[in-house]
């Protein structure tokens, strides 16, 4: 019975967990489970650890490689990279590109685009680390233009949504805001008014700038008050309460997520304050 309730814990614990595009699931539950949450807890040294555990399975292996790179630590993520002696060609290559990523991110789009027919995961998360490279460097033309061309293809159909994101905040930050209605009507309102959506936050910036602050707030007032909004939820928290007490909870990746939106509402509307 004991063992039965362990299990439900556990299985319960990982829906809860809000989903990471750049973890592929694998056999070992267990193994994932804990890369998930190490990412979630920003623990690198156990991240490194499961690199280094010669027991553990290819793909777990790079989902926490992954995991330290999109924890901002290249270094650590260049050091565990070059533990793992068997890399194949494919693979060698795409390590190869996301560094090039790092210092020249146009030019390693262009590299990834080749492999698109490719059903490899490991080209998803690739595509969807340099797109947020592409916009973290204000590269929004380029990036526009790219993510229109592949977003609709079979790789992507799983992971579409963080494209479009990535795509809606290009966009935004370059002003262009009639081709965002087509982006939204991909998605029933029903999805895009929970305030877990990926979309969520973009969708009432859109309206503040379409519809004005009234139809905004309405929007954003819709929110449910949690003390620990999950990061696709915490820049509608913050922007609709005056407490941002819930901030001092925040995982590291949730407060890299609040920055970055928050860079994107301060260009466009100007004050970093409530919308009441």
């Amino acid at each position: 019975m004991e063992k039965s309730n362990t299990k439900k814990l556990i299985l319960n614990l990982n829906t809860q967990i809000e989903k990471l595009y750049f973890i592929e699931e694998t056999d070992n539950f267990l193994t994932t489970l804990s890369i998930k949450l190490s990412y979630i807890l920003n623990k690198k040294e156990t991240l490194s650890e499961i690199i280094e555990d010669k027991n553990i399975s290819r793909k777990d292996s790079l989902n926490a490689i992954f995991s330290i790179l999109l924890l901002d630590d290249y270094i650590t993520f260049e050091n565990e990279l070059k533990k793992i002696n068997d890399l194949n060609e494919k693979e060698t290559n795409i390590f190869l590109i996301i560094n090039k990523s790092l210092i020249n991110p146009v030019e390693a789009f262009n590299e990834i685009l080749p492999l698109l027919n490719d059903q490899d995961f490991n080209i998803i998360r690739t595509v969807i680390f340099i797109s947020e490279k592409l916009l973290q460097t204000k590269n929004f033309e380029f990036l526009i233009n790219k993510l229109e061309e592949i977003k609709n293809l079979k790789i992507f159909e799983n992971h579409k949504i963080y494209l479009d994101r990535i795509l809606t905040k290009a966009y935004l930050y370059s002003k262009k805001l009639q081709p965002l209605s087509k982006i939204f009507e991909n998605y029933p309102f029903e999805e895009i008014d929970n305030q877990n959506h990926p979309l969520h936050f973009l969708y009432g910036i859109w309206l503040y700038k379409n519809e004005g602050k009234d139809i905004a707030n309405a929007f954003f007032n819709n929110s449910i008050n949690v003390s620990h909004p999950k990061s696709f939820a915490i820049s509608s928290h913050f922007i609709k309460n005056k407490n941002k007490n819930f901030i001092k909870k925040a995982f590291y990746f949730e407060k890299k997520q609040l920055l970055e939106d928050l860079s994107l509402y301060n260009t466009l509307i100007k004050k970093i304050k409530t919308l009441n």
